[in-house]
C-alpha cells in the first residue's frame, strides 16, 4: 500500500474519473490531480504555462535558419501523452543576411533563458517558430527539460513540414470543480463546494483575514467571503496559508473574532470541459451554466450513452452535443444543449450516481431512483424507511454507490458509512446490511478474476467486496494454504489488550511468491474474542501474533480464550412479515430455508465441511426493521416439533443443524398475537477447512413469496 496524495481535504470528498488508463480526481478544494499507474505518487493535472517574461538574446553562428523576421516561443510537453502547456510570450528574432543558427540558453530561471518546468510530467521543451514574416507557428526543435542549450537551425522548407498538431492556446490546467467525469473523449468538471470550517477574525480597515482551523487552500482565490451576520461579501484576492487570506479591498465591517463564515464561488453550477482527446487542456471559455433558474446546487455528473447527466440536489438535466459543446472551433459553432430531465430527483454528492447496464441509478433525500431516458422512477419503496432513518441532512457527503458484479446489485453505503442497501437489478429486490468499519468510499476494481466492488475504509485499508468469507484477507494464502480463522490466546508472552500470541501460529503472512514475516495481510480484519464477547480491528500481524488498533479490547483476554478472525458473530434478518389471522397462532406459518449442506465429515454425502457443528440459532423478533425490534426476541413460539426441528414453547430461540444432507429446513413460526414479526438467524462459528459457510441460498415464508434477507452483519 502506498500513499498517492497527502494533504487532501477531509471535508470535501474526492470524485474520480478514468481516461486512457489514467485516474483523474477532483474535490474543488485541492488542485485536480491524476495518477497514471506507475509513478510513486499522484501529480497535479495539466501543465502550467511557460513564463510570460521571456526576453532572450540568442547567440548566432552559421546555420540554415533563413534571413528575415521570425516569431519564436516555447512550451512544455509530456512526451508520453503528447499533452502540452500554453506557450511563453513570443519574441521576434531577425536573422541577418545569410543563414544562421540561433542558440538559446536553457536553465531553471532567468528571463534571458528558456526556463525549465518543475512539473515531473514534463520531459520535453518545444521551440516553435514562424516562417520568415509568417504568422503561423511550426515545430522548430524539441529539447530535454533540463539545463543546456536549444539550438535552432532549420530552413523554412523543413520548418513548414513540421506543423504543430495541437491548438496554439487553450491548454490551461483544469479549474477547480467538485465532480469529474470522462465522456465522449473529454474530461468534464461540475460545480463547487461551500466551505465553512473553523472561524475567522476581521479587522476594520485591514484586508487581511485570519482563520482558526479554517483549512483554506489556493482554491479560495477569486471566491467570496461571507462572514455571518455582516451582510458583506468581499472578494478574496490572495491566499497566504491555511489560516490567512487577503481581500481585494480593506474590510469595511466591524472588527470581530470567532466569526462563522462561508466561502463560495460566484456561480455554484458551472459545467467545464476539456479539449477533445486532451483531458489536461482546458480552454478558458469552454464552460456553461447549468440548473438555471433553479434554487439548487450542482452535485454530480454521470455519462449515459450520448448524454451527460447533470445532477443537483433536487434537479436532473442532461447535456448533448455533436462537435463542440461550448466553443467555436475551426468555423464550427458550439452545439451543446442542456435539457431538463426532472425537477424532483437528484443526487446527494458526486459519488451517489452510477450507470449500470444502460440505466442510471441515484440517491437523493427522497431515496433511490432509476433512469433509462424517460422520467426517473422511484425504486427504493421497500427500504425507504431504512434509508430515511440513516440519511442525515448534515451527512450528505457520506453516502456513495458501487456496482457489485458478483451479487449483481447496486449498493449504496449510507448513514455514517456503515449501513448499506442493495438493489438487485435482475429481480428488482432489496436487502440491507452493515459494514463492520466505516467505509468512506467505494470503487470498481479489476483483477485476474474480473471486475469487483471495493471500498476504502476509515482506517486506511482497501477492501475487496463479495469475494472472501473472512472479510479482510484472502481465503487462501500465497502457498495455497487455508488461512487461519480461529485460534487461542497463548500464555507466553503475556497477552495484553492490544497484543497477544495465537497458539499454533499459521496467521496469514504469505503472498504468491512465498512467506514474508513482514507482510501483515490480516490488517483491517475483525478479531472476535469469544471470552470477552468483543470485536476489534486488527492493525497488524506476524505469523504468530496479532496487534489490535487503538486501545484494543476492554480488558486483557484470558489465556486459552478463543479468537475468531472474520465477521463472527454474524446475523441475517428476514424481511418483516405479518401474522393477522387467528388460525396462524395455532396452525403456524413456516419459514423455509434452503442452504448448502455442511458436515464435519468431508466425505459425508459428498458435501464439504463448512462450519463445525453447523449450528444456526434462530430468533423471532417483533419490530419494523433490522435492529429496530420494539420488544426484543419473542418467546411465544408455538409448540410444534416436525421436520427434524425441535423446540419448546416459550423458548426464545431454536438451534438448526445445517448439516442435513438435503439442504432444506422447515421451521414452524407461530404467535399468540397478531403483529409484525421478523426472524433473525445468528451464527458464532467461523468457517473451517477453507470452505465457505454457512451459505443460505433462499428463505421463504409459506406461499407468500421468496423472502430476501435484509440485513447481514
Amino acid at each position: 500500500m502506498a500513499t498517492l496524495k497527502s494533504g487532501l481535504s477531509q471535508l470535501h470528498n474526492t470524485s474520480f474519473a478514468t481516461y486512457n488508463g489514467v485516474s483523474y480526481a477532483s474535490n474543488d478544494w485541492d488542485k485536480p490531480w491524476l495518477w497514471n499507474g506507475y509513478t510513486s505518487a499522484g501529480q497535479d493535472t495539466g501543465i502550467e504555462a511557460c513564463p510570460q517574461d521571456w526576453a532572450p538574446s540568442p547567440s548566432t553562428a552559421s546555420g540554415t535558419t533563413e534571413a528575415g523576421s521570425h516569431r519564436i516561443r516555447y512550451r512544455y510537453k509530456n512526451e508520453q501523452t503528447g499533452y502540452v502547456s500554453n506557450p511563453s510570450n513570443e519574441i521576434t528574432v531577425v536573422v541577418v543576411a545569410g543563414a544562421q543558427q540561433l542558440t538559446f540558453a536553457v536553465n531553471t530561471s532567468g528571463t534571458a533563458n528558456i526556463v525549465t518546468s518543475s512539473d515531473a510530467k514534463v520531459d520535453k521543451i518545444i521551440v516553435e517558430m514562424s516562417l520568415v514574416d509568417g504568422s503561423a507557428f511550426y515545430t522548430a526543435l524539441e529539447v530535454a527539460n533540463a539545463a543546456g542549450n536549444a539550438v535552432v537551425s532549420i530552413s523554412d522548407a523543413s520548418l513548414s513540414g513540421a506543423p504543430i498538431l495541437y491548438r496554439g492556446f487553450g491548454h490551461d490546467p483544469p479549474p477547480y470543480f467538485r465532480a469529474i467525469a470522462a465522456h465522449k473523449g473529454r474530461m468534464w468538471g461540475l460545480g463547487h463546494v461551500l466551505h465553512n470550517a473553523g472561524t475567522i477574525s476581521l479587522t476594520n480597515g485591514s484586508a487581511t483575514v485570519t482563520g482558526s482551523s479554517t483549512l483554506w487552500t489556493e482554491a479560495i482565490v477569486g471566491r467570496y467571503l461571507n462572514p455571518s451576520g455582516s451582510g458583506l461579501s468581499p472578494k478574496i484576492s490572495g491566499y497566504t496559508s491555511a489560516t490567512q487570506l487577503t481581500l481585494d479591498s480593506a474590510w469595511t465591517g466591524s472588527t470581530a473574532s470567532g466569526v462563522y463564515y462561508v466561502i463560495q464561488p460566484d456561480n455554484l453550477n458551472t459545467l467545464f470541459c476539456s479539449q477533445a482527446f486532451r483531458p489536461e487542456s482546458w480552454a478558458p471559455l469552454s464552460f456553461t451554466e447549468t440548473l438555471l433558474d433553479r434554487t439548487d446546487m450542482a452535485t454530480a455528473l454521470c455519462p449515459f450513452f450520448d448524454s451527460l447527466v447533470i445532477c443537483g440536489y433536487y434537479t436532473i438535466e442532461k447535456l448533448t452535443f455533436t462537435n463542440e459543446p461550448f466553443e467555436s472551433i475551426g468555423g464550427r459553432l458550439p452545439d451543446g444543449k442542456v435539457s431538463l430531465v426532472s425537477t424532483n430527483r437528484g443526487s446527494l454528492n458526486p459519488n451517489c450516481v452510477i450507470e449500470v447496464e444502460g440505466v442510471v441509478y441515484g440517491l437523493d433525500f427522497s431515496g433511490c431512483w432509476a433512469w433509462n431516458g424517460g422520467a426517473p422512477i422511484h425504486i427504493s419503496g421497500p427500504v425507504d424507511d431504512y434509508i430515511s432513518d440513516r440519511l442525515y441532512d448534515t451527512f450528505d457527503q457520506v453516502p456513495h454507490v458501487c456496482w457489485s458484479p458478483q451479487e449483481r446489485c447496486v449498493r449504496w453505503t449510507i448513514g455514517i458509512g456503515t449501513d448499506f442497501v442493495n438493489y438487485y437489478i435482475d429481480t428488482k429486490q432489496w436487502d440491507s446490511g452493515v459494514h463492520h468499519v466505516w467505509m468512506g468510499a467505494s470503487y470498481q476494481g479489476f483483477s485476474d478474476g474480473g471486475q469487483f466492488a471495493g471500498y476504502g475504509g476509515q482506517n486506511g485499508y482497501v477492501w475487496k467486496s463479495d469475494t472472501s468469507i473472512v472479510e479482510g484477507y484472502p481465503l487462501l494464502d500465497g502457498s495455497n494454504n487455508v488461512s487461519t480463522t480461529v485460534g487461542t490466546v497463548a500464555a507466553s508472552p503475556s497477552p495484553s489488550r492490544t497484543v497477544f500470541t495465537i497458539t499454533g501460529g499459521g496467521l496469514y503472512v504469505n503472498y504468491m511468491f512465498g512467506a514474508d514475516p513482514t507482510l501483515d495481510q490480516m490488517k483491517g480484519a475483525p478479531c472476535y474474542s469469544v471470552g470477552l464477547g468483543e470485536t476489534e480491528i486488527i492493525a497488524s500481524n506476524t505469523a504468530t501474533a496479532i496487534t489490535l488498533m487503538g486501545t484494543g479490547f476492554s480488558q486483557v483476554p484470558a489465556t486459552g480464550d478463543t479468537m475468531y478472525i472474520g465477521r463472527i458473530p454474524a446475523a441475517l434478518y428476514t424481511k418483516i412479515f405479518t401474522l393477522r389471522e387467528d388460525f396462524e397462532s395455532y396452525q403456524p406459518r413456516y419459514m423455509h430455508i434452503w442452504f448448502v449442506p455442511a458436515r464435519d465429515d468431508l466425505n459425508y454425502s459428498g458435501s464439504l465441511s463448512i462450519v463445525t457443528s453447523s449450528d444456526i440459532t434462530a430468533y423471532l423478533y417483533e419490530g419494523v426493521g433490522p435492529e429496530y425490534n420494539q420488544a426484543g426476541p419473542k418467546s411465544d413460539w408455538v409448540a410444534k416439533d416436525e421436520s427434524g426441528v425441535e423446540f419448546t414453547t416459550a423458548s426464545a430461540s431454536i438451534t438448526l443443524d445445517l448439516g442435513d444432507a438435503g439442504g432444506y429446513k422447515k421451521v414452524p413460526i407461530g404467535s399468540y398475537e397478531a403483529r409484525y414479526l421478523q426472524v433473525a438467524l445468528f451464527t458464532s462459528k467461523p468457517p473451517t477447512s477453507g470452505y465457505k459457510g454457512p451459505r443460505i441460498l433462499a428463505i421463504a415464508l409459506d406461499g407468500y413469496g421468496t423472502e430476501v434477507p435484509v440485513d447481514v452483519r
